[in-house]
């Protein structure tokens, strides 16, 4: 509920769904269905749609004082506590969950105890992933993933922690499906779909080879960075996808297998090139954790 309260107050302020989607880093779909939700708890239409944008109803701005109450008292009683702790805040997607950060961060924590963590969501869609990559700071200190972009690492220092194994991912009813582990060979004169050529090294790497030793291979660009619609496309049309472990759960009808060639791409934390004091002092933790096989 505090969430689609933050958002409510914001839109309010903004009156423009895409407008407050570039400030929140969330799809105007995603803003519409938090309204939906508001709309249908307090059974009252909240927003009209003018040519001036976005206006409230009466019932809309006796709910816009009310979630102004409510964030205030809470934002207070976060602030009390604040005093004595530092606040860290780690971005989590359908692609970028911040699971296994938040294992790093309760190692990080024994050492660092005043340290809390904030979980902030927003939307990994390939055209929205740089907006988030460009303003790491700001509302985001810490994204975990896959990384080899010159483009990301032209804002961010990336720490790897380790290199992820490329993999195929395909529908479960593939015969293919019941492999271990798969080859190129295996997928001669299928449909391959993986980033277009351009921003990442190891796939332009992994789209030569291709093309010199399996050219049946018919190989389908996708955008330079994948979203949920490119694991809905790959399952719709039954083609394969390149992808990687960090992504087997991503879609529940594609089973990932690790390839049989060696192909791994960096996998690490993201963080601002002008972090704050904190961030800095959590990342130099990680390093001597790496350093003592203790991540």
């Amino acid at each position: 509920m505090l969430e689609e309260f933050r958002t409510f107050i914001k839109l309010s302020e903004i009156k423009s769904f895409t407008k407050a989607s570039d400030v929140l880093y969330i799809s105007p779909t995603a803003i519409m269905k938090q309204m939906n939700s508001l709309e249908s708890i307090y059974n009252v239409k909240l927003l009209l749609r003018s040519n001036k944008g976005i206006l409230l109803t009466n019932e809309g701005q006796k709910v816009l004082e009310f979630a102004k109450k409510i964030v205030k008292e809470f934002d207070e009683s976060i602030k009390s506590v604040s005093k004595e702790n530092v606040v860290l805040r780690v971005g989590t997607s359908i692609l970028n969950p911040a699971h296994e950060f938040l294992e790093i961060f309760d190692k990080v924590n024994e050492v660092l105890p005043k340290y809390k963590i904030q979980i902030v969501n927003y939307d990994d869609d390939h055209n929205n992933i740089l907006k988030v990559i460009n303003e790491l700071g700001k509302s985001i200190d810490f994204l975990i993933g896959i990384c080899d972009s010159p483009t990301w690492l032209t804002f961010n220092n990336f720490l790897q922690l380790c290199k992820a194994q490329k993999c195929l991912a395909l529908n479960k009813k593939d015969p293919l499906a019941k492999l271990d582990s798969i080859s190129f060979k295996d997928i001669e004169g299928r449909d391959l779909v993986m980033v277009k050529k351009g921003d990442s090294p190891t796939n332009n790497t992994i789209r030569e080879y291709i093309k010199k030793n399996y050219p049946t291979i018919n190989i389908i660009d996708a955008p330079l960075y994948y979203d949920i619609d490119v694991f809905n496309y790959c399952y719709e049309h039954d083609y394969i996808l390149l992808s990687t472990l960090c992504w087997e759960n991503v879609h529940p009808l594609l089973k990932t297998i690790p390839l049989k060639e060696d192909f791994t791409i960096p996998y690490g934390i993201l963080y601002s090139k002008y972090a704050s004091k904190n961030v800095n002092e959590f990342i130099k933790v990680v390093k001597e954790l790496i350093k003592n096989n203790k991540i």
